[in-house]
């Protein structure tokens, strides 16, 4: 019996370490919610324009379109991503995707925009948790901690949820690019030397 208990624990604790991320997420985004309503920066706009531009005009025109003052100037990676983004934007309110010298806004422009960065922030969550995994942070609550302090930065909150930004993703892609390297230089590490015939033969090659 006591056997069969111990053969059950790992199991318990990986629910309840699962548990903790998800209520970590949770809790997280039930907090962005409650900023949809936040002040926002001339960054909305900017936004809002990249959105219509990219979402209305042939790749070729993207770099090129000047109505606003706001011209689409990052890299071609976040104008694909602008445009991904643009494809749902009819559904709430096709108003946001008029290309005009004025900024445009309305309630579900808000909501959509918000919701956006809401839901990009999922990647946040999961390269923080690939990395703490991958740093052998287990069910703990120190695991849990540092997982919550990424997820809750404040830093994030304000710059992301108020301002207006998606620096969340590229910190989640950071992180899972981070967690990904830590875990083949692990791996590499671990791994038996070649017999020295093979390393020769290596050399050689």
């Amino acid at each position: 019996m006591h056997a069969a208990s111990a053969a059950r624990a790992p199991k318990t604790t990986a629910q309840i370490s699962t548990s903790a991320f998800l209520l970590i997420f949770v809790v997280a985004t039930g907090l962005k919610l409650l900023l949809l309503p936040a002040y926002r920066s001339t960054d909305f706009e900017v936004h809002r324009n990249w959105l219509a531009i990219t979402g209305t005009l042939p790749v070729s025109q993207w770099y090129l379109e000047e109505t606003s003052e706001w011209t689409l100037d990052y890299p071609p990676f976040f104008a694909w991503f602008e445009c991904l983004l643009a494809q749902g934007a009819p559904l709430f309110d096709r108003g946001m995707l008029t290309i005009s010298a004025t900024p445009y806004t309305s309630a579900a422009t808000v909501a959509y925009q918000r919701l956006t960065v809401i839901g990009t922030d999922a990647l946040l969550f999961v390269g923080a948790r690939r990395m703490v995994l991958a740093e052998g942070g287990g069910p703990g609550g120190g695991a849990a901690a540092a997982l919550a302090l990424c997820c809750l930065d404040a830093g994030l909150l304000l710059v992301d949820h108020v301002h207006f930004q998606y620096n969340g993703m590229m910190v989640g892609l950071l992180l899972l690019s981070v967690a990904e390297l830590r875990t083949l230089t692990l791996a590499l590490a671990l791994a038996p030397a070649p017999a020295p015939a093979l390393a020769l033969a290596l050399a050689l090659d």
